[in-house]
């Protein structure tokens, strides 16, 4: 089985732990709002599944073109001709994606865990999954998360009228009680009677 998702927004790494003035350690709130965004980008694909094995798992970093590159540099940009080099590093970006799907898409195990049968054959850090034996229907967060990633922003009349939702406002703040970044603005426009309205548009907020 393979799954694919798209998490939104800039790529971030795993930043390193705190300390408190008692010495305590913890997890600064950017680290874990964004592996709030991973888990959540990835159940919106899965659905619940999970997976049990030695498995791969393939990341692509991309990066928005800077706005002060000339149009040339940004043409080359485009065609991958002129790769990013920009923090954070490889490590970083797998940790926090790795850990975030820890529990939610495998559950990580030590070696010396594993079951004696595998242990010979899986590497020291084989990844092992549990399959679902059932999916869960799609959710009206889990299709506006899709229609941000996919078209950029949405509305309420277009809310309602791709997908039944008549709560937007209230989808919305699940989203970004999830770690989502969204943004709202104000937009007029014109309603059938040709009068003159104001509703809010949703985006996903993109990092320069």
């Amino acid at each position: 089985m393979t799954i694919e998702f798209t998490i939104p927004g800039v790529p971030q790494g795993k930043e390193r732990p705190r300390f408190t003035q008692n010495g305590a350690t913890y997890t600064p709130k950017k680290t874990k709002d964004y592996e709030k965004l991973v888990a959540w980008a990835y159940q919106c694909e899965a659905h619940g599944a999970k997976f049990t094995g030695t498995i791969r798992v393939d990341i692509a970093a991309i990066y928005p073109v800077p706005h002060s590159w000339s149009k040339r540099k940004q043409a080359e940009a485009i065609d991958n001709r002129i790769l990013p080099v920009v923090k954070p590093d490889w490590d970083n970006i797998g940790k926090i994606v790795c850990d975030a799907l820890n529990g939610i898409a495998y559950r990580m195990m030590p070696l010396s865990q594993t079951p004696q049968s595998a242990s010979d054959t899986a590497p020291a850090h084989a990844w092992r999954f549990v399959s679902p034996e059932r999916r869960h229907p799609v959710t009206q967060c889990e299709r506006i998360l899709r229609h941000l990633q996919d078209y950029g922003s949405i509305t309420q009349a277009e809310a309602v009228t791709e997908y039944g939702c008549y709560r937007l406002g209230a989808r919305i703040w699940d989203l970004k009680a999830h770690g989502v970044p969204i943004k709202s603005e104000t937009v007029t426009g014109k309603n059938r009677y040709g009068e003159r309205t104001c509703f809010a548009r949703y985006s996903i907020i993109k990092e320069d």
